[in-house]
């Protein structure tokens, strides 16, 4: 995890912290390949590959749908 933080900006990062902790949290107790890499074979390369691959994924995820989003100011 350490790893895939290192590599985005803090302030993407800050601001959608609900969404990271709600997506991990679904990775660790829905994704049964997910599952599979923390709980058994822990070293093995293609687990450790896997479980990191996944969870880059999903940040990237996350984080991307926040560049997409323009924020909205309104002239009041």
């Amino acid at each position: 995890m350490m790893d895939s933080f290192a590599r985005v900006d803090k302030n993407s990062v800050y601001g959608n912290l609900d969404a990271i902790r709600e997506a991990f949290i679904a990775l660790m107790t829905t994704d049964l390949e997910f599952i599979d890499a923390i709980e058994i074979g822990t070293s093995e390369e293609r687990k450790v590959v896997r479980r990191f691959d996944k969870w880059r994924n999903v940040l990237n995820d996350i984080l991307g749908e926040q560049k997409n989003k323009r924020d909205v100011f309104l002239i009041v």
